[in-house]
């Protein structure tokens, strides 16, 4: 899939809270958990030639901490508890003379059903979160929009997909990344519109491939994972509100529908990964992956249980588009398919009142 891990759910940054950054000297804490489910079929043409199903369980451990009221240190750490691309209904790939390369069409279905299989840790990201204007910190001078800007720093990941370590493979593209990030939001009766846009950077990686047995297919690949642009826009709807709850902690219940919109660039991957049968002389050799598109809608709910504790949940569907899998061969992924994803996650809000400022 492109990528394999298909669907960021960002349970802890929910609707308009992707602007909003902790007070100065204090943070937040969170855990999320998510799984998507991403069917699609492989066309030869207009000829069917295999299904494929990528079903991803994804943790992720994040922190952030407040410098100033504008300013906010964060990171994150992923975990892919399990990760797998199944192949279904799939032809045996054989040479065609006339194209030159191979074909799907016409030949003996495979014997079994082939899976890809990965888990472990991801690459940890560190970021630095700006904003410039915010209706929180600037109150005072009547900010009537919250501008929230990121640069962030993803560390290669040895434990990867092309591979396998002591006998496990990974599952993240393993390279690492820059990632630029920019977001407003603004306050409007008892909703929030937001839009944030984030762009992807990814450098290449040097790795070897490791077959399942131990061979080492191939040394030194320079693998380069698609560069990415994400768009998303939503409204963030206040539904309920109990300043009272719990001695006076307070109690809000929040909806947030949004759509997200995601472009992939072209990459150049290890053959042999993303389709159930390839030929002998390209496995493990460097093929492009065509550049797509992949869009998603849903919608998300955030419970504030008290002033310290976020409960959030969402669900999406949605769907990559069409592209070429692996360049030698004339097979691409299908339209139609829906996918979808579920995520609910918490975040602890320290929010201790001795840094509070004295009372005017």
């Amino acid at each position: 899939m492109i990528p394999l891990l298909t669907v960021l759910i960002a349970a802890a940054a929910h609707g308009a809270e992707i602007t909003v950054l902790p007070p100065a000297l204090r943070g937040d804490i969170g855990i999320a958990y998510g799984v998507t489910v991403v069917p699609d079929v492989l066309l030869e043409g207009d000829t069917e030639v295999g299904r494929r199903r990528a079903i991803d369980h994804e943790l992720t451990y994040s922190t952030r901490f407040g410098l100033t009221d504008i300013l906010a240190f964060e990171l994150a750490l992923p975990q892919a508890a399990s990760s797998r691309l199944r192949f279904f209904e799939s032809q045996r790939m054989v040479y065609d003379p006339n194209a030159g390369t191979g074909t799907m069409i016409g030949t003996d279905p495979l014997p079994s059903d082939p899976e890809i299989h990965g888990k472990g840790l991801g690459g940890s990201r560190v970021s630095l979160a700006f904003t410039p204007f915010s209706e929180s910190a600037y109150a005072a001078r009547g900010d009537d929009i919250t501008w929230l800007m990121r640069v962030g720093y993803q560390l290669q990941d040895k434990t990867n997909i092309w591979t396998h370590e002591a006998g496990e493979r990974g599952a993240t593209d393993g390279a690492s990344s820059l990632r630029f990030e920019t977001a407003f939001s603004t306050t409007n009766n008892m909703s929030q519109p937001y839009l944030g846009l984030r762009y992807d950077k990814h450098f290449p990686l040097r790795t070897n491939i490791v077959a399942a047995n131990g061979d080492v297919v191939a040394r030194n690949l320079d693998v380069q994972i698609a560069d990415s642009v994400t768009l998303t826009t939503g409204l963030e709807i206040e539904v309920y509100r109990n300043e009272d709850f719990a001695n006076g902690l307070g109690t809000v219940l929040l909806l947030d529908p949004a759509v997200r919109f995601g472009w992939h660039g072209g990459a150049e991957i290890p053959s042999g990964v993303h389709l159930p049968s390839v030929l002998t002389q390209t496995r493990g050799t460097l093929v492009g992956q065509s550049e797509t598109s992949e869009i998603w809608a849903g919608m998300g709910m955030t419970w504030r249980i008290i002033r310290y504790l976020d409960w959030d949940t969402s669900f999406e569907m949605g769907s990559p588009l069409a592209y070429r899998v692996e360049h030698p061969y004339a097979v691409s992924t299908g339209m139609g398919k829906l996918g979808w994803a579920v995520g609910t996650g918490l975040t602890f809000r320290m929010r201790d009142p001795l840094f509070d400022p004295p009372a005017q």
